[in-house]
């Protein structure tokens, strides 16, 4: 099966549940709340992704591992 890919801009930041965990860099929940790629619900559909699957991110910085969530933002 082919890989689908896109050009996304991508904005980086705290999320509140990214801020709420700061204090515990280890543990299961501040992971959850950063290993994350807010996506479009069209972008995911167009890519064939879910919610909670895992997408590659990649720059000319290098390429990281995250997991898919739907964005709340239209």
């Amino acid at each position: 099966m082919a890989v689908k890919e896109i050009k996304v801009k991508l904005l980086t930041g705290r999320t509140i549940e990214q801020g709420k965990a700061t204090n515990y860099k280890d543990s299961e929940e501040y992971t959850k709340a950063t290993a994350i790629c807010e996506l479009d619900e069209r972008d995911m559909l167009e890519l064939g992704v879910k919610e909670g699957d895992t997408v590659e991110v990649e720059t000319e910085h290098g390429k990281v591992y995250v997991y898919a969530k739907k964005s709340m933002h239209e």
